[in-house]
């Protein structure tokens, strides 16, 4: 049996990434806790890089067939913190009013896991 693709993210900008791109992913959300304090002392580029890692692995945990795994996370970060979730459109813009020109935003990091093989990987 071939390995299903799996996306561990609920975001509907990145499944319709994978199907314009031919990939048509099996979603599972992983749940992961984006806002626990395990994560608050990281950068926002290790941020998103141990959150896909993470998501990838929970969502490991749910299947017991073979399947690539995809989790996916990025940010923005003003003044060497990761802004995070702004939890409506209103705090959305005040967050990008207060930042107005140092705001970076980090590329979404993906983790792959392939689990026929026990390969992962991380980009």
């Amino acid at each position: 049996m071939a390995p299903k693709i799996i996306l561990a993210s609920a975001s509907p900008a990145r499944y319709k990434l994978l199907q314009s791109a031919g990939i048509t992913p099996e979603v599972i959300v992983s749940g992961v806790d984006e806002e626990s304090s395990d994560y608050q002392n990281l950068s926002p580029k290790e941020l998103v890089i141990a959150l896909a890692i993470v998501k990838a692995h929970t969502v490991r945990e749910k299947i017991n067939y073979p399947a690539l795994i995809i989790g996916c996370d990025s940010t923005f970060e003003f003044q060497g913190q990761s802004l995070g979730k702004p939890g409506s459109a209103a705090n959305a813009i005040a967050e990008l009013n207060n930042c107005e020109e140092n705001l970076e935003f980090y590329t979404p990091d993906i983790a792959l896991l392939i689990l026929r093989k026990k390969l992962k990987l991380a980009m």
